[in-house]
C-alpha cells in the first residue's frame, strides 16, 4: 500500500476535535484501522484524513482534475471521488 498518513482527526458534533489513540495499516489486507482513546459521540461527525498516495489510473468514480491558482500564478492537480462504504478499498495503490 502506497499510502503515508499524514492527519487523522474527528470532529464531533458538538465540535470537540479527537485525535486517534493508534493507527495501524495492514499492507495485506489494505486497510488502515484507526483507534480513538474514548468512545465517539452518537450522531454526525467528521473525520478528516491528510494522507499522501499515488492514485490507480482504471478508476471507477475517481477523476483527475486542475485548477490554477492566482495568487501564485500555477496549475495544481487535484482528486476527486465520492467513495462508498463497499468498493472504496481499491482506489488507492
Amino acid at each position: 500500500m502506497h499510502l503515508e498518513i499524514q492527519h487523522i482527526e474527528v470532529e464531533q458534533r458538538d465540535g470537540s476535535v479527537l485525535l486517534p489513540s493508534h493507527v495501524k495499516m495492514s499492507e495485506e489486507e489494505e486497510t488502515v484501522k484507526i483507534s480513538f482513546a474514548s468512545a465517539l459521540l452518537q450522531g454526525n461527525a467528521k473525520l478528516s484524513i491528510t494522507f499522501k498516495g499515488l492514485l490507480k489510473d482504471n478508476l471507477e468514480g475517481f477523476y483527475r482534475s486542475k485548477y490554477t491558482r492566482y495568487v501564485l500564478p500555477q496549475i495544481k492537480l487535484i482528486s476527486v471521488c465520492k467513495l462508498k462504504m463497499l468498493g472504496s478499498q481499491g482506489a488507492l495503490v
